[in-house]
């Protein structure tokens, strides 16, 4: 009466699967040298209750996923062409992808609209490569113009003016002081700059490569007749030709010839007092006028001009 008891207790204890079985037998195992231990005893206590009846697992369990697929096939393993056979029929018919076929149409139409857009950008900025160099320049030269002291110095820039033939021509900057006006020339050339003042023609040289390129004193003289026109003047016209720091003079220029970083000493250098203070305000009006004057029209027709005459050629 007690043996069966006893064993209608000990089935009652849920049993485990075989494998379950064997883990624990194989904890046991472990820490059979410690059988203090708490894994030990735990794995024992489950060994002896759970697995003396360890139930069986019946593949009837499982549904098959693939009519087609035997149920023997769960009691062997499976042979390659019999993996290969459950290969969708698109992917075993198209063997070698598409790499296409890894990206939606969409992003694909995106990459295509990036790829256009940055050569037509790049064939911009090649053609407009000259007119970028100049307008980095000049914005660099408004940077150091703008720490002058405005009480003592009136700045202007891209100004447009008529010379004697009446033609158009475009003043980078010009500053309005008692000490002069100096009227300013920007160049933007990279490398190693050969001049003189009398020379017709100046050349730049970058390695092997030369290019020449008109003299800026001559084309800022043109600029100070168009200023002493407007303003009245003959004389106390300062020309100034200014490069950024890209390049080098390999020769002693003319002193009005410098580098970005020395235009403000310059200015300072004259200190000698040539207009008075009626005359400095008469010549901001008439600059103002001249701007406020300036139409699209007069941009326009310089901007022909240039074009007509050709860009000096530009060396990266």
């Amino acid at each position: 009466m007690l043996v069966l008891l006893f064993s209608h207790s000990v089935y009652a204890v849920e049993q485990q699967t075989e494998a379950t079985c064997i883990l624990l037998k194989q904890q046991v195992a472990m820490y059979s040298n410690n059988r203090l231990h708490k894994n030990y005893r735990q794995s024992k206590k489950l060994l002896d209750s759970a697995c003396i009846n360890p139930e069986q697992i019946s593949f009837k369990k499982f549904k098959l996923v693939d009519s087609s697929i035997s149920k023997t096939a769960y009691n062997k393993p499976q042979t390659k062409p019999a993996l290969i056979s459950n290969i969708p029929s698109k992917v075993a018919e198209n063997k070698q992808l598409n790499i296409f076929s890894l990206f939606p149409t969409g992003q694909i139409i995106a990459l295509f609209t990036l790829l256009i857009s940055f050569g037509v950008l790049s064939i911009i900025v090649r053609l407009n490569s000259a007119k970028i160099k100049g307008f980095l320049a000049e914005r660099l030269v408004n940077k150091y113009l703008g720490k002058l002291n405005t009480n003592d110095y009136t700045v202007y820039k891209n100004l447009i003016l008529s010379l004697e033939n009446d033609d158009l021509t475009e003043v980078d900057h010009l500053v309005v002081s008692q000490y002069g006006i100096f009227v300013i020339e920007t160049k933007n050339y990279a490398g190693w700059i050969f001049g003189s003042q009398h020379q017709a023609k100046w050349t730049q040289q970058i390695y092997k490569k030369k290019s020449q390129f008109q003299n800026p004193l001559r084309q800022n003289y043109k600029h100070c007749l168009a200023v002493g026109k407007l303003l009245g003047l003959v004389s106390n016209i300062k020309s100034v030709v200014v490069f950024t720091e890209r390049a080098e003079f390999k020769i002693d220029m003319p002193s009005n010839v410098i580098k970005i970083g020395e235009l403000l000493g310059h200015f300072y250098s004259f200190e000698q007092v040539k207009f008075t203070e009626k005359q400095v305000i008469e010549f901001n009006q008439k600059l103002r006028s001249n701007v406020s004057k300036t139409s699209r029209a007069d941009r326009k027709a310089h901007l022909t001009i240039v074009k007509n005459k050709g860009a000096e050629p530009y060396i990266k």
